[in-house]
């Protein structure tokens, strides 16, 4: 058993090979870890951003990168009870 917590998170694959990840995702349960189930997809965006030294938000803030990113990212956090900044703010610790 693991002493923190830890997920599997799948990135660069097809964004539209829903079997491959689902087998991927059987596989690393088997051997008892999480699987998120939100992934990142490999997408142009990414690369272009990469190259540019810059993230997906700053090139497509509301592009499907930046989105997957946000729903790995506020995932993660309910994982491990963070609050979100709003939540501070508005008094939801």
């Amino acid at each position: 058993m693991l002493a923190k917590p830890a997920w599997v998170v799948f990135t660069a694959g097809p964004a539209q090979a829903e079997r491959v990840h689902a087998d991927a995702a059987e596989l690393v349960a088997s051997f008892g870890v999480a699987v998120c189930p939100h992934r990142v997809a490999d997408r142009a965006a990414f690369r272009h951003t990469s190259a540019a030294g810059r993230t997906a938000f700053e090139i497509e803030p509301d592009g499907k990168a930046a989105r997957e990113i946000v729903r790995v990212h506020m995932w993660a956090r309910e994982q491990v009870n963070m609050a979100t900044s709003e939540q501070v703010r508005g008094g939801n610790r």
